[in-house]
């Protein structure tokens, strides 16, 4: 492995090469909402004019490949060890800014254009969406949880499943179906050590409440007042398939049935609202009801992996795991991914999700 870390030089275009002095580095990407990509690492401190400030572009490159583009938010100086410890984000830290927007039957890929114009963000490759609420506002939220909110109405309003990230310099709005990889690991494939979990205690629900609020003008005392009408319907559905899903798309019907999923008598009865003003009837909302259900009806598996590293994965992609031992085998989604380098050794510890998602 051969790891090269670059620093730009303050008020030029030169840039410092640091790779003889840096002890160790971790590059962290994540999915989850709010966890920007980033890179802590260590410099030897010396003689040179190496001088890193706040701001300063740093570059990561691992067997020719850029890992990294970000600017360094964090100086640490331990005042034995004669090192300095650094922490540099990528462009989506920008993306915790406050944001105030109006938008009017806009998908969440013309929101990402906007959001990333206005914070001056470079973009790459962006995959249109095909869900646009009739009005999306953001009053003071952040551009990542606004964008967020639009990832899952595409999700559970379509059935696709976004992500964004940064891509050495370019903001990426994707599916997680694009980030899909031929890539295994297991016992015999990179694999070194992992822990198994399954759990129904925290994002697994088996009765979906579609929660519809309407916004209608009416006249009080000869003048016009906004009222909201709250129209509720308590969604229970069986046990449904992708492939109902889709028949259900194409053909304009619910696929909902008034029939108690086969989870309720092992597990109990666990509901989530789902809280919305977008969807025009009743037929929406049942199929958004639907749609949750097919998602959230699972138990949760946890399965964080130590691995040896491989410079291709990033959170979103998605790999194969096989752990025959464990009966643990089929399609995951990165999490989060931490690539460590330290000296000559590269590993990777892996958050995966086993959610589904390419099956929707």
């Amino acid at each position: 492995m051969n790891a090269h870390l670059y620093i730009g030089k303050q008020d030029s275009d030169e840039m410092w090469d640091c790779s003889s002095i840096m002890t160790n580095a971790s590059w962290y990407t994540s999915i989850v909402t709010g966890q920007a990509g980033k890179l802590n690492f260590t410099l030897v401190e010396d003689s040179t004019a190496c001088s890193p400030d706040f701001g300063n572009q740093v570059r990561l490159d691992v067997s020719g490949k850029t890992l990294f583009i970000g600017y360094i938010f964090t100086i640490s100086e331990p005042s034995q060890s004669g090192t300095r410890d650094y922490l540099a984000y990528d462009q989506t830290r920008y993306l915790k800014n406050p944001a105030y927007y109006v938008f009017k039957n806009r998908t969440g890929s013309d929101i990402f254009r906007a959001v990333c114009a206005d914070n001056g963000l470079k973009t790459g490759l962006i995959e249109e969406c095909s869900f646009a609420r009739e009005v999306h506002i953001c009053d003071g939220k952040s551009g990542w949880e606004f964008l967020n909110e639009c990832i899952d109405d595409e999700l559970t309003s379509k059935g696709n499943y976004f992500t964004f990230y940064d891509a050495v310099g370019e903001m990426t709005w994707v599916t997680l179906e694009s980030l899909r990889t031929d890539i295994m690991i297991g016992e015999e494939s990179l694999l070194q050590d992992y822990t198994l979990s399954r759990s129904i205690d925290e994002d697994t629900f088996n009765n979906i409440i579609v929660h519809q609020e309407n916004v209608e003008k009416i006249k009080v005392e000869g003048k016009k007042k906004k009222v909201k009408k709250t129209t509720t319907v308590d969604v229970v559905v069986s046990e449904i398939t992708a492939t109902d899903i889709k028949e259900a798309k194409d053909n304009k019907t619910s696929v909902i049935t008034k029939i108690m999923p086969s989870s309720f008598p092992k597990w109990g009865k666990l509901s989530k609202i789902e809280t919305t003003q977008n969807l025009k009837n009743e037929a929406e909302m049942k199929e958004r009801g639907a749609m949750i259900f097919y998602l959230k009806n699972r138990p949760i598996v946890k399965l964080p992996l130590k691995c040896i590293g491989n410079i291709n994965l990033r959170a979103g992609n998605g790999i194969y795991v096989s752990l025959p031992k464990k009966n643990v085998k089929g399609d995951y989604v990165i999490l989060s991914c931490t690539h460590n380098i330290v000296d000559d050794l590269h590993t990777m510890d892996l958050e995966i999700d086993s959610s589904g998602v390419y099956s929707v």
